[in-house]
């Protein structure tokens, strides 16, 4: 007991004297929107970072989640228990993320290309048995590429790049107008 307290102690003297990081005041409401800082290409990076955590971090309208939880319900009614889903609506954006920057490349005065890795430090759920090899990737990381462009005096992420299995780049992003999406996946039919 007088370990935790200890520790407790010492853990918010740290914090009170860390300055490098913004903290939420008393009165702080945690869903504002994050600052955005647009000066350097690292700073345009970690502000869009900012807000796809932000974006995540959103509560849910309760007729979202009662939804949702009724067509689990519905749909599990439908399928042997092997099959079965758990009302969880957004799992997937409840997900967290460490990100390191590698490497800030200034190519050109107006585009900038910055390696990074991101881990996905999401608690692994209960009953969930990781097998080594994504115990290994979560430790690892995966390497993107942004590349980062001028737009007026604002840097911004103008494309996203993955390693492929090869061990090559492969773009997740694509430029030009919108088009809709070709409508050809079956999973979520079967």
């Amino acid at each position: 007991m007088i370990r935790a307290c200890v520790i407790a102690f010492a853990t918010s003297t740290l914090l009170a004297c860390d300055n490098t990081h913004p903290r939420q005041g008393a009165g702080a409401d945690a869903n504002a929107a994050p600052a955005i800082e647009l000066d350097t290409p690292d700073r345009a990076l970690r502000s869009y970072w900012a807000v796809m955590d932000w974006g995540r971090a959103q509560p849910i309208a309760d007729e979202e989640v009662q939804r949702e939880a009724r067509r689990v319900e519905l749909f599990n009614r439908t399928v042997i228990q092997d099959l079965a889903r758990e009302a969880s609506p957004r799992s997937i954006y409840e997900e967290t993320f460490d990100r390191d920057i590698l490497e800030v490349k200034q190519e050109t005065p107006s585009r900038a290309v910055i390696t990074v890795v991101v881990r996905n430090t999401t608690p692994i759920p209960v009953g969930a048995h990781a097998t080594e090899a994504e115990l290994r990737r979560r430790e690892r990381g995966d390497r993107y590429r942004y590349v980062m462009e001028m737009v007026g005096k604002e840097w911004r992420v103008a494309e996203i790049w993955e390693v492929d299995y090869g061990g090559g780049w492969r773009r997740k992003t694509s430029r030009g107008p919108k088009k809709p999406d070709v409508p050809i996946l079956t999973f979520f039919g079967v």
